[in-house]
C-alpha cells in the first residue's frame, strides 16, 4: 500500500517538473590565445534558477536539469521553512535549508568561511531554488551552537563574485565527468580522487571468470587500503578568523575579536557557551563571596586584638 501511494505521489510530481538547470551558451573564442585551446571552445553552464512554492507532501521535489546534451532529475528536500504574516493575513513562506560549520578557536573569534565553504552553500542554495541558508557555527569542543547567520541566495552570489570565485568551472568539470559517465555500459563503478591530485580514477566492476588484471578491494585490510581510506594530512590548515562577527561572550565582557586573555584568565578557564545573563550573576556571587571573606578576616582580628588586650589586664 505504501509504495503504490509513493508512485501515485511520483506520478504526480511528474507533472509539475520545473526545467530550471544550467544551460550551455557557446564560449566566445573571438580570442586568439581561447582559439588555439579545444578544451576552451567546449560550451560552459550558465546558471539560471526558478523560485518554487511551499514543498508539497513527502517534503521532496524533482528539478530537470539540461546540462549540455544531457537530462539530469534531481531529488531534493528542505529543512523547514519560515513563515511571514504580511498585511491583509497573506503568507509568505520562505523555504530554508542548514549548513553546519565547526569552529576550532572559539575562545578568540570565528573562523572566516573558506572558498570551499562557499562554493558548498552556494550549492545548497541552488540545488533547492534559491533558497536561504542557515549557517550554524558550532564549537568543536563542548559541541555546543555558538551562532546562527541566515544568509540568502542573493547574499552568497555577491559573496561569490567579491571573492572572485568561478562556480563555472566546477560545473563544467561535472559535466564533463557526467558526459564521460553516461558513454559507459551499465555496470558498477567506483570513483575515486586521490589527495592533492588533480584527475579522477574510475574502477569498474569484473567477474572473477575475467582473465584480465583485476584489482581486489578485500585483498587488503581496510586500514592500509589507500583506495578506500583517506591518508592524513602532513600539516593542518590554518584558518584565519573573522573580526567582523561578535559572540555574546565579546559582548559580555566587551571583549575585541582576535584578542588573547589576560595573564590572569587561563584561556581554557573561560567557558563562552555560558549565557550572559549566568556570567553576570557568577561574577556578583563571586564579589559577594570575596566581600564575606574580607569581612570575616576582619572580624578575626578584632577577636584577636581583643583577646590580647584583655589577658594583658
Amino acid at each position: 500500500g505504501d509504495i503504490e501511494e509513493q508512485q501515485k505521489l511520483f506520478n504526480k510530481s511528474k507533472q509539475k517538473i520545473i526545467h530550471s538547470a544550467p544551460i550551455l551558451q557557446e564560449r566566445d573564442t573571438s580570442n586568439s590565445d581561447n582559439a588555439t585551446d579545444n578544451s576552451e571552445n567546449r560550451p560552459v553552464p550558465v546558471i539560471s534558477r526558478v523560485k518554487l512554492a511551499t514543498p508539497i507532501q513527502g517534503n521532496y521535489e524533482y528539478c530537470l536539469w539540461q546540462l549540455g546534451t544531457l537530462q539530469i532529475l534531481i531529488r531534493s528536500s528542505y529543512h523547514g521553512f519560515i513563515r511571514h504574516i504580511l498585511p491583509d493575513n497573506i503568507s509568505n513562506d520562505e523555504l530554508i535549508t542548514c549548513y553546519a560549520k565547526v569552529e576550532y578557536q572559539p575562545q578568540f573569534g570565528l573562523e572566516q568561511v573558506t572558498d570551499k565553504e562557499y562554493r558548498m552553500i552556494w550549492f545548497e542554495s541552488y540545488l533547492r531554488h534559491g533558497a536561504s541558508v542557515l549557517l550554524g557555527r558550532i564549537n568543536a569542543f563542548t559541541q555546543q551552537l555558538l551562532k546562527v547567520e541566515k544568509m540568502t541566495y542573493e547574499n552568497i552570489d555577491q559573496n561569490l563574485k567579491e571573492c572572485q570565485i568561478d562556480m563555472i568551472k566546477p560545473i563544467t568539470k561535472v559535466y564533463g565527468l557526467l558526459y564521460g559517465l553516461q558513454s559507459l555500459e551499465p555496470n558498477n563503478y567506483l570513483l575515486s580522487c586521490p589527495l592533492n591530485e588533480n584527475k579522477l580514477y574510475l574502477y569498474q566492476t569484473m567477474s572473477k571468470e575475467s582473465n584480465e588484471k583485476t584489482f581486489d578491494l578485500h585483498s587488503e585490510p581496510f586500514e592500509s587500503n589507500d583506495l578506500l581510506v583517506e591518508p592524513d594530512r602532513v600539516s593542518v590548515p590554518w584558518i584565519p578568523l573573522t573580526p567582523a562577527l561578535l559572540l555574546p561572550y565579546h559582548l559580555d565582557f566587551e571583549r575585541i575579536p582576535l584578542t588573547f586573555c589576560p595573564r590572569n584568565k587561563r584561556v581554557y578557564d573561560i567557558d563562552i557557551t555560558i549565557p550572559a545573563y549566568r556570567k553576570r550573576r557568577n561574577i556578583v556571587k563571586q564579589e559577594e563571596k570575596k566581600k564575606r571573606k574580607k569581612a570575616k578576616k576582619k572580624n578575626a582580628q578584632r577577636r584577636k586584638k581583643k583577646n590580647t588586650e584583655q589577658s594583658k589586664k
